[in-house]
């Protein structure tokens, strides 16, 4: 046995055809009921596959290998053909961590607001950590709205219990920085850890 290597090159698959997709407009039936995402036009897009970390509860984690991400270029031209076919600004970056790349996610914050291209990042998920307020300040004024962080704790002891190596100062500042940037931040906690007591 032989497990697939998968596709090295992500900028070679062709762009996602969502025309079945529940957009405004569309006679199936939503997938929420809450009309958060898909009911709301948002449209999803992936710039990367796998991730570094090696967070214990996560089923990523058995991949971290095979991380690879796309070129900002072709993530870019990917939303500007799907905004001007479907009609909407808005999208969902559906990648476990975005900012395992620090350096590709400034890139693409500046190539945004460069091209002067319209977007609204309404969902995005990030690990909580080395993450500047300036950086925050570029994601912004890129059109992220929204961040959703993987904090899973406030316990530095049961961060390293599950193998996520993450600071409690620092994620709280991130969190403090995210807000005065005008960005709303939500967050996963997770209950019932190896290893957890009441105080935690």
């Amino acid at each position: 046995y032989q497990p697939h290597a998968g596709i090295v090159d992500l900028g070679s698959l062709p762009y996602p055809n969502l025309d079945d997709f529940p957009f405004l407009g569309s006679n199936i039936r939503k997938y929420t009921e809450s009309n958060l995402f898909f009911s709301k036009q948002f449209i999803p897009i992936a710039a990367s596959r796998w991730c570094v970390n090696k967070c214990s509860f996560c089923f990523d984690s058995i991949n971290q290998q095979d991380y690879r991400i796309r070129r900002v270029e072709s993530v870019i031209d990917e939303i500007i053909s799907q905004s001007k076919k479907y009609k909407s600004e808005s999208f969902c970056l559906c990648d476990s961590t975005l900012n395992i790349n620090l350096a590709w996610l400034e890139r693409f914050c500046e190539l945004i607001i460069k091209k002067d291209i319209r977007v609204r990042f309404k969902f995005v998920h990030l690990c909580p950590k080395r993450l500047s307020f300036k950086l925050l300040n570029k994601m912004r004024r890129a059109g992220f709205e929204r961040i959703d962080y993987g904090v899973e704790s406030f316990s530095n002891k049961l961060l390293k219990n599950i193998c996520k190596y993450n600071d409690v100062n620092e994620m709280k500042k991130i969190l403090i920085d995210t807000g005065r940037n005008e960005i709303k931040a939500s967050s996963g906690l997770i209950y019932n850890l190896p290893g957890q007591k009441k105080e935690d």
